[in-house]
């Protein structure tokens, strides 16, 4: 069934919204992380600033899968799968208050829309490779953008 009109331009509010920001997340992360002890959040963080590409999967752009499939191949020596559907499939379950540096937070930011994926690494931050025309970066749980479209954490390890 549809929705009220309201809802129904909510999501395309939110893409522009994210948009005119510039294109990491929804509001800009007030703090940066130190780096993280675990080995796949860390070489996550080590690759902020480099740009998005669809289907790229590093070592010099990635997109969201991409990110998680090279940090997990190149920190750990482990292959995952290379979409975002794939590994949330093959991650364990972990709820967002067990979330720990290294899991992955997936998302699903609309209607229609695939999946989303990013790396936890403290404090409700993850890193992600967020859309066309943006960077690699930090976003955060809080941010409600984030927080409404969460499905879940999850554990390849």
């Amino acid at each position: 069934g549809g929705g009220t009109p309201r809802r129904e331009g909510r999501p395309l509010a939110r893409l522009l919204l994210a948009l005119v920001l510039g294109g990491c997340s929804t509001a800009p992360v007030s703090r940066t992380p130190s780096a993280s002890a675990d080995p796949v959040a860390r070489l996550a963080q080590e690759q902020v600033g480099r740009p998005y590409v669809y289907g790229a999967s590093g070592p010099t752009s990635f997109d969201c899968s991409g990110l998680v499939q090279y940090a997990h191949r190149n920190a750990l020596g482990v292959e995952v799968p290379r979409t975002a559907r794939e590994q949330f499939a093959r991650a364990s379950p972990v709820s967002r208050s067990r979330l720990r540096p290294g899991d992955l937070v997936f998302f699903r930011p609309g209607p229609g829309k695939g999946l989303h994926v990013g790396i936890y690494v403290e404090d409700l931050l993850f890193v992600h490779a967020p859309s066309s025309g943006s960077h690699v970066c930090y976003a955060s749980l809080e941010d409600s953008y984030w927080r409404e479209s969460l499905l879940g954490g999850g554990r390849l390890r």
